[in-house]
């Protein structure tokens, strides 16, 4: 089944309202993470080569907060933060950007957060990952505009 655009992160707070108001207008697939575990390559891989949307949103996110000094390198939340919000916005834009410059269009929207610029106590590891979203759409911006894609971040 095709459809024109994806929320990754669909089932969510911000994922399910979304979804439920684009939906009216488009032709949507909204995923939660039992269907698509966006820090999987192989799995973001076979939804991509299954289905080629034009519009890709990934709210997909993780967060849990701690303060620097209490890291061990053990901490199995910090692992999944970096894993849902840096490894799974790379798998997702490793997946879709090569079907997507083969067709010349493609629209991407990553969440990202306030906390990327301006970080609060006991939220280093999560405003690092936002950060790096928000730095990541850039380049992905640059390398691609002329191709017709355009990469962009959300704070919310």
């Amino acid at each position: 089944m095709s459809c024109e655009m994806v929320v990754f992160g669909g089932s969510g707070g911000l994922g399910s309202p979304l979804s439920e108001s684009l939906g009216k207008e488009y032709n949507i697939k909204s995923l939660s993470s039992r269907e698509v575990d966006v820090t999987s390559f192989s799995e973001v891989k076979l939804f991509f080569e299954a289905h080629k949307p034009r519009v890709i949103i990934n709210l997909s996110g993780y967060s849990y907060n701690t303060v620097l000094h209490k890291y061990d390198g053990e901490d199995l939340h910090l692992s999944k933060q970096i894993k849902v919000n840096i490894e799974g916005n790379l798998n997702i834009l490793g997946c879709c950007l090569p079907y997507m410059r083969e067709a010349g269009y493609g629209r991407i929207i990553l969440a990202s957060s306030v906390l990327s610029s301006r970080p609060a106590f006991g939220t280093g590891v999560y405003s690092g990952c936002k950060a790096f979203i928000d730095n990541l759409v850039k380049t992905c911006s640059i390398e691609n505009l002329d191709k017709g894609i355009t990469c962009n971040s959300l704070q919310l």
